[in-house]
């Protein structure tokens, strides 16, 4: 599993799992502090279309969703020299099924 893969991955348990983050709305994700990682923005986005996310090398792509999410962005610094953007979209308490 690649590096981006696991920080996306830890992001999102750490969001949906365990009593104590149960409780918490998705604004309130940012004042979470993952290892190495910064939650810069966490903000609850309709149904409708995403604009895509500028600065990866590729042109942004709206994508269309019919659900309402939790649209996490961030940076993973896992070394002195790395900075990986990343950006999670998670479900809403309401639409969780798991």
């Amino acid at each position: 599993m690649g590096s981006t893969a696991r920080i996306a991955l830890t992001v999102g348990l750490t969001a949906v799992s365990g009593p104590s983050f149960a409780a918490l709305s998705c604004g309130q994700l940012t004042s979470l502090t993952p290892e190495a990682s910064t939650i810069s923005s966490a903000v609850v986005t309709p149904p409708g279309v995403v604009p895509g996310t500028p600065g990866t090398g590729n042109p942004p792509i709206n994508v269309s969703t019919g659900v309402t999410f939790c649209r996490v962005q961030g940076v993973a610094r896992p070394t002195q020299d790395s900075e990986i953007k990343f950006e999670v979209w998670l479900p809403t308490a309401a639409a969780w099924t798991g």
